[in-house]
């Protein structure tokens, strides 16, 4: 397996940005800025079916830019920020495009902009999901207030498998359990935080049983609610 790697660093400043999945378009001494193009989305064989072409962005010291670990920590506030964590998760779903990797689903109804497509509340206090829910074993619950209570914590910790929290970010736990939605297995979920839309994830490559324009009811979609607790 291979991939292509590219180490922007900033100034003289001993950081760079390490950039996986793009194939280089510029050569070890270039100078760059931000509106220069520097390579080209390729399908990394280090993808799952269902992942769309990305580049994965690490911001680390430029003389230990190769390790898999060690990166600097981001600030994710701006971006939290600019979500709008209270309002309530459809109770229905509506399939806008269809492929043999995926199904892409946006909730019915009004939204807002910079509002995830799926929330939870506890005693009033917002919270959004992310990840791939339950495909991959883990994902996060983002609060953009951070500093909860104990009462709340506690609520929290027994609704998920909670192992690390960190200002407002919360790492969870859970068990790998598919769903038939109209008679296909469905892996789960994926989750972005800046991502209206939904994610459904097919057991293997090809199998669809829904259309553009079918509806789909959340608790359809969702089948971490039984594996996680209630939402």
């Amino acid at each position: 397996m291979e991939d292509y790697f590219i180490a922007v660093e900033a100034g003289e400043s001993g950081t760079c940005a390490k950039i996986l999945h793009a194939k280089p378009h510029v050569n070890v001494g270039d100078h760059v800025d931000p509106r220069n193009v520097i390579g080209s989305l390729v399908r990394s064989p280090f993808y799952s079916f269902w992942t769309d072409l990305h580049i994965h962005v690490e911001v680390r010291p430029v003389n230990d830019r190769l390790r898999a670990r060690g990166g600097y920590n981001l600030d994710p506030t701006p971006t939290l920020s600019q979500l709008k964590l209270n309002c309530r998760t459809s109770e229905s779903f509506r399939v806008v495009e269809t492929s043999d990797r995926y199904t892409l689903l946006e909730p019915v109804g009004p939204t807002q902009s910079f509002t995830p497509p799926v929330t939870l509340s506890l005693q009033g206090i917002p919270f959004a999901l992310e990840g791939g829910v339950t495909h991959y074993g883990h994902g996060a619950i983002w609060n953009r207030h951070g500093g909860l209570s104990k009462e709340i914590l506690g609520q929290l910790k027994k609704l998920f498998q909670i192992d690390l929290e960190q200002n407002g970010y919360f790492h969870f736990n859970c068990p790998k359990r598919a769903t038939i939605v109209r008679g296909c297995e469905y892996r789960g979920i994926g989750l972005n935080l800046n991502d209206p839309y939904v994610k459904l994830i097919p057991k293997r490559i090809g199998c669809e049983t829904i259309s553009v324009g079918d509806e789909l009811s959340a608790n359809e979609i969702l089948p971490f609610a039984d594996a996680l607790g209630q939402l």
